[in-house]
């Protein structure tokens, strides 16, 4: 009988064991197709006003001044086109208000076979993914579910007080778009 119970508790810690590792594996390779390859493509996108930064800030919710704390997770869109997701600490809104740690979805990033996949339109190309630990003027979009999606083209300035100076000009000068805003959760 002892011997019973012996066998039946090595194999039920074999078993727990066994789905320990398994969630462990799990969890280390669910992202395993999204592996960089070194290889780059462009998306080509059809930005409306390309070159007019006062209309691409009146088309935006938010211009903010952030540092890229991290990756969070590299996804797609619903029509299949690679996004990317990080946590931005805002240190200064430029237009709008948002809280000081938020998530952000940049239009880029990898697709399944690991390509590096940016934006590029007639006159205006991505030249790379935001680097976690640099600062960044950012142009956001709210979207329907709250989330913010972050502006072809325009959607990270490297952060300089020229920079800054010129995004304060476009917003004190910007367009008056006429469109349908959503609010973002990361609002104050």
């Amino acid at each position: 009988m002892k011997k019973k119970k012996i066998i039946i508790l090595s194999i039920l810690v074999i078993f727990i064991i066994a789905m320990i590792c398994g969630v462990i594996w799990y969890f280390n390779n669910r992202n395993s197709n999204y592996k960089p390859n070194g290889k780059l493509n462009y998306d080509t996108v059809l930005v409306n006003e390309e070159t007019n930064p006062y209309y691409q800030v009146g088309f935006a919710d938010y211009v903010f001044i952030g540092k890229v704390d991290k990756e969070i997770e590299r996804t797609f869109s619903d029509d299949g086109s690679a996004r990317t997701i990080y946590e931005i600490e805002v240190t200064e809104n430029l237009k709008g208000d948002l809280q000081n740690i938020i998530k952000v979805t940049y239009p880029g990033g990898y697709d399944k076979d690991g390509t590096l996949i940016l934006h590029k339109g007639d006159y205006i190309t991505d030249e790379e993914l935001p680097k976690i630990g640099e600062n960044y003027i950012f142009v956001g979009i709210g979207q329907p579910n709250g989330t913010i999606l972050l502006q072809d083209l325009y959607s990270d300035t490297p952060y300089t007080e020229e920079n800054k100076e010129k995004y304060l000009d476009y917003i004190n000068n910007q367009e008056n778009v006429d469109r349908e805003r959503f609010k973002s959760i990361y609002e104050n």
